[in-house]
Parts: C-alpha cells; structure tokens; sequence
C-alpha cells in the first residue's frame, strides 16, 4: 500500500482526494455465501455494488450472484470520477434476497485509486 499524503484512513475505508480532479478507483469485493443453517437455499439474487463519493454515488448490479450456500463471488468496480480537493470516496455493497450469510472476505479484495488528470 502507497498513501504518501494519508489521504485513505484505514478505519474508515475513506479516501479524501487532496486536490481537483479526475480520479480513476477500483474495487474488488471477494464474496463468501455461508450456510447459516437457518430455513432457505441460501440463493442471493444481486449484489448492489457503490462507488459513494461526496458528489455522486455510482452504482453497480451483479444478478443471480449466488445459485446456493458455499459459493464464492467476485465483485468488480472501476470508474473514473470527478472530485474536488476535500470530497470523500468509498466502496459498499448490499446483497439482496437471500436466507444466509455473505461475508467479504480480505483474501482478494482491495480498494484503490489515483489522480489521473
């Protein structure tokens, strides 16, 4: 990890760009659906994936993510955004209709980003 100005806080998951610009980030969300025991298949339908900056939320749809409990799921973002010095970015996802459990696991995922113009 490079963050030479401390512009990403780790107990957040925020980045606050430093100056104007384009900014290009990428996401990977490594998705784990457990069984939890309860009632149900364990099918998740979609996963909602966001890109969440002070002007502007960018939002991703990834359908019949899961067919049953003990899959795993790559989640991919990529975008290019513009931000002013001080504006704020971060990465979510919500999984929909399902009866277990999704964890993101830290093996393969990651969060990153530069000022490209």
């Amino acid at each position: 990890m490079s963050d030479p100005r401390g512009n990403y806080s780790t107990g957040t998951g925020i980045y606050t760009a430093p100056v104007s610009g384009q900014y290009f980030f990428t996401s990977t969300f490594s998705l784990d659906c457990t069984d939890d025991g309860g009632p149900g298949s364990g099918a998740h339908t979609y996963i909602d994936a966001f890109l969440l900056t002070t002007g502007r939320t960018f939002q991703f749809y990834d359908f019949n993510t899961f067919a049953n409990a003990g899959k795993n799921r790559m989640q991919y973002i990529n975008i290019i955004a513009n931000m002013d010095a001080g504006h704020e970015a971060k990465v979510a996802a919500t999984v929909q209709f399902g009866q277990d459990d999704v964890d993101v696991t830290a093996t393969g995922s990651f969060f990153g980003g530069w000022l490209i113009a």
